[in-house]
């Protein structure tokens, strides 16, 4: 998806294989595909209401994989960063 410009489907496939990865105890692994599908955010807007709440979902479960991962610096700084989103999204 990535190498034919799909920005919206690589996102959604990055997510899907960080929830794989989530649930197969893997939380090191998840995180590299829940970073991902963030740093996908943040190079391509992607809009709309079902967007949005992929995006609460994105964010929920890697705070979950850093919190499993023992990071929890990088919890509450995903919880700010999600905020401030939600802020400039209309």
């Amino acid at each position: 998806a990535l190498a034919a410009g799909l920005a919206e489907a690589a996102f959604r496939h990055s997510v899907v294989a960080g929830q794989e990865a989530l649930h197969l105890s893997a939380a090191g692994e998840a995180i590299l595909h829940f970073e991902k599908a963030r740093q996908l955010i943040r190079e391509t807007p992607l809009v709309g209401a079902e967007f949005d709440a992929q995006l609460n979902d994105l964010y929920m479960q890697l705070s979950r994989a850093y919190e499993l991962h023992g990071q929890p610096e990088q919890v509450l700084a995903l919880k700010a960063e999600q905020a401030a989103l939600a802020l400039k999204r209309p």
